[in-house]
């Protein structure tokens, strides 16, 4: 099942739902993403009752309402970083545009050393995101005024649920970067400005059930920039499942039901492990098998694009 948290544009209130083929309809008793995580699991199995019986309400058209990040109001927002080759990559291209080759060779053989220990101690790594900082799909983002280098990444994401049914269900996220600042985080405390800007975490358009996604680490993943750009990766890049993903959370912390987290960003699907970049205005769609189709717009201006610590964009 597709779920959904919506508005309808000719006006009303926020609407929690699902998508049956090209109309959505809201539940008749549950009337909030809120309520529905309250009483996981049971209301998932209400919810695929009420689908399979037809007796959802509202019907509307899709193309007449507005959909917003399916989760509402979540407790935490995570991102790992599970597939190493788009890792390799993307460090290339940063390395590229920060230091000399001889200072690349160094850094880089550095950085294979750390990755080779945390593999060997079984860690995945993981960092703290702006859980304030949703967007939904056809929503436009900001760009931050202190990047010239504004970029997407297509991933898949989860949400936790409890100890008996971990996974509440999947959702696309694009994490939109600003490139030109992300090194020096890493090298330093963690990803801030790179990152935590307004509007710069994006989900949707759909929270799909585990029911619908039998192997998440076997999906075709597909990103387009406007018309220029067209990157395709697979979820089986990852190296870890989800439920690996939430045991080790639960080694530090007990993750609270509603924490959603980002498994990474898929091999080959963000612009800079191609060193190619957005232009202002630019149209991106990122697409999953079985999870649909999220699109978002970088806004038509970029007030600071000339000033980049990386100089005019190449």
């Amino acid at each position: 099942m597709k779920l959904i948290t919506y508005v309808p544009k000719k006006g009303g209130h926020a609407r929690f739902g699902f998508v049956d083929e090209d109309s959505v309809f809201s539940f008749p008793d549950i009337a909030s993403w809120a309520d529905y995580l309250k009483h996981f699991p049971a209301s998932e199995k209400h919810a695929h009752e009420i689908f399979r019986t037809g007796k959802g309400k509202d019907e509307l058209p899709a193309s007449e309402v507005r959909f917003l990040p399916p989760v509402e109001n979540i407790p935490m927002l995570l991102d790992f970083s599970l597939a190493p080759q788009h890792l390799s990559q993307a460090f290339d291209t940063l390395l590229k545009h920060e230091y000399g080759w001889f200072t690349r060779r160094v850094v880089r053989m550095m950085m294979k050393s750390a990755a080779k220990k945390k593999q060997a101690m079984g860690m995945l790594d993981y960092y703290k995101a702006n859980h304030h900082a949703l967007s939904g799909d056809g929503d436009t983002v900001e760009w931050p005024d202190y990047t010239g280098y504004l970029d997407v990444e297509g991933e898949l994401s989860v949400v936790i649920g409890t100890h008996e049914h971990p996974i509440v269900g999947y959702m696309i996220m694009n994490d939109w970067s600003a490139r030109d600042v992300q090194l020096p985080e890493l090298s330093s405390t963690s990803l801030t400005r790179s990152k935590d800007f307004n509007k710069s975490y994006g989900l949707g358009p759909y929270l799909v059930t585990p029911d619908e996604v039998p192997n998440p680490l076997q999906l075709t993943v597909e990103v387009s920039i406007a018309d220029r750009y067209h990157w395709q990766g697979s979820t089986s890049a990852y190296t870890a499942s989800p439920e690996q993903a939430i045991e080790y959370l639960r080694t530090i912390f007990e993750p609270v039901p509603g924490t959603v987290f980002g498994m990474g960003t898929v091999t080959g699907c963000c612009g800079l492990e191609h060193d190619l970049w957005l232009e202002p205005g630019d149209e991106v769609r990122i697409s999953i098998e079985k999870l649909g189709t999220l699109r978002q717009w970088a806004p038509k201006k970029a007030v600071n694009r000339n000033r980049s610590r990386w100089g005019a964009k190449l």
